[in-house]
């Protein structure tokens, strides 16, 4: 191991990126959250930034240093799934070795989600493969727009979206009315209290008819933003989904997986039962979240209203989305 004593710790970040060559079935279960086993690519996450914390117990040299940050990105086109794994500590090494390893132990993890569909029928893979692991960059100290280019681009559509959204909120539930929606009111205090105004609040059963129909009123009024709450579990009676999701246009998977990260370190594994999603309906942005009053405050203060102004402005800017193309 080499001597860092006399070093001074600094801000360090590095980004590394690998991706996994698999078939076409397998990437449609991912897409579809259908693998037997689970999420695949939350699986993968969890996995990743546990590996990043564990580097020091895998390669020998590696020195163990406070992980402050680990953020995990996939991406699914063509015939494959890239990772990047981005770490962040202040140390006196660097943490390019911590994002390969989050980096490969991701990509393994989802090599094993999908080996059911991989092997062929003597049980091999011909076909799939992990390639292109690398560090993408490493910096020391703070980043800047050139040090990250993404960054630079991300804070400027911060800087253009919209202020304040219009925003209906539909609750789903069969017990539930306008004065006992404790979670709808949660969501409207919040909203209000960040700047936006709320259009409409109805309370709707869980039947698909109601549900749809609830969404197309509201995609008929001024909102650009809509906002259901309850029936995303797995009961037999939670069919919000179903219901939501066939008029998504376009899906925004990194919503959910996001959730479900922030739900796990809350409340654990009970949280794999959520099938919280979000999409683009006619330019408008929806978001469907679990009913519990812990989940809507979660869902609002730590992804919704954060990004709203920034989704809104992907949504609605002509640049970057156009209905029907």
């Amino acid at each position: 191991m080499i001597d860092i004593s006399s070093k001074t710790p600094v801000l360090r970040t590095a980004r590394a990126q690998g991706k996994i060559i698999l078939k076409r079935e397998s990437l449609q279960a991912i897409r579809d959250h259908s693998v037997k086993k689970g999420d695949a690519l939350e699986t993968a996450r969890v996995a990743a930034i546990s590996a990043v914390k564990k580097t020091p117990e895998i390669i020998p040299h590696c020195h163990q240093i406070p992980i402050e940050d680990v953020q995990v990105s996939f991406s699914i086109g063509g015939d494959s799934v890239t990772v990047e794994v981005e770490v962040t500590a202040t140390a006196k090494t660097g943490v390019e070795m911590e994002s390969l390893v989050g980096a490969l132990t991701a990509l393994a993890v989802i090599w094993d989600m999908v080996k059911y569909l991989e092997k062929d029928q003597n049980g091999q893979y011909p076909h799939t493969r992990i390639e292109g692991l690398k560090v993408l960059w490493k910096h020391k100290g703070k980043l800047c727009a050139e040090c990250r280019p993404e960054k630079a681009t991300y804070e400027k559509h911060k800087e253009e979206a919209p202020k304040s959204a219009r925003i209906a909120i539909i609750t789903v539930s069969t017990t539930r009315t306008l004065k006992t929606d404790e979670s709808g009111k949660i969501i409207a205090e919040l909203a209000k209290r960040a700047g936006h105004s709320i259009t409409t609040h109805t309370v709707v059963k869980d039947e698909k008819k109601q549900i749809d129909a609830a969404v197309k009123r509201a995609l008929k009024t001024d909102s650009n933003a809509i906002i259901i709450n309850g029936g995303t579990g797995i009961s037999p009676t939670d069919i919000t989904i179903e219901a939501v999701r066939p008029l998504f246009e376009k899906e925004i998977p990194g919503f959910a997986s996001l959730f479900l990260n922030l739900s796990f370190a809350e409340i654990g594994s009970p949280c794999v039962t959520s099938r919280a999603c979000a999409g683009i309906i006619s330019g408008k942005v929806v978001f469907s979240i679990p009913g519990s009053p812990a989940a809507c405050r979660l869902a609002m203060e730590k992804i919704i209203l954060p990004e709203l102004g920034h989704i809104l402005h992907h949504a609605t800017s002509p640049a970057v989305y156009r209905r029907g193309k």
